[in-house]
C-alpha cells in the first residue's frame, strides 16, 4: 500500500525534484524503494535520481537473495 502512496505522490512530483523526500524515501526498506522504482523507470527511464537509487535497490535485492550474501566490489 506504502508503495502505492510513493508512486502516486512521484506522478505527481518529479522524483528526485526535493532532497527531503528522497532523503526520507532512503529510510524505507529496500522492497519498497525497488518496487517504486521500477515502476517509475518504466514511465521515466531518463530521470537520473531514479537510475542512481534503482541500482542501490537492486544491489540490496540481489545480496537478500544470494547465498553468498551479495557481491562485494574488488573481489
Amino acid at each position: 500500500m506504502l508503495s502505492y502512496l510513493l508512486i502516486s505522490y512521484f506522478k505527481k512530483y518529479e522524483f528526485g525534484s526535493r532532497n527531503d523526500v528522497l532523503y526520507s524515501f532512503s529510510m524505507l526498506p529496500p522492497i519498497i524503494w525497488y518496487k517504486v522504482l521500477v515502476f517509475l523507470y518504466k514511465k521515466r527511464p531518463d530521470n537520473i535520481s531514479v537510475i542512481d537509487m534503482l541500482v542501490l535497490a537492486t544491489n540490496y535485492r540481489l545480496k537478500e537473495f544470494s547465498i553468498f550474501g551479495g557481491m562485494t566490489y574488488g573481489d
